[in-house]
């Protein structure tokens, strides 16, 4: 797979975009094959640690 470079200005534009507008867009143009999966569970990976609440003592 090639590199490829944008300019900041592309860049900046497409930072502020949501994830899925990006996606939808180089789906579009060809770029890259994807849908979404309304049915996707994610699954906790029991490996990593667990998240705590940061409370005021």
């Amino acid at each position: 797979m090639a590199r490829r470079s944008f300019d900041d200005e592309t860049l900046a534009w497409v930072r502020e975009m949501p994830l899925s507008q990006v996606l939808d867009k180089l789906r579009d143009d060809g770029q890259l094959f994807w849908r979404r999966d309304p049915d996707f569970v994610p699954e906790k990976d029991k490996g990593s640690p667990q998240k705590t609440e940061n409370k005021a003592r």
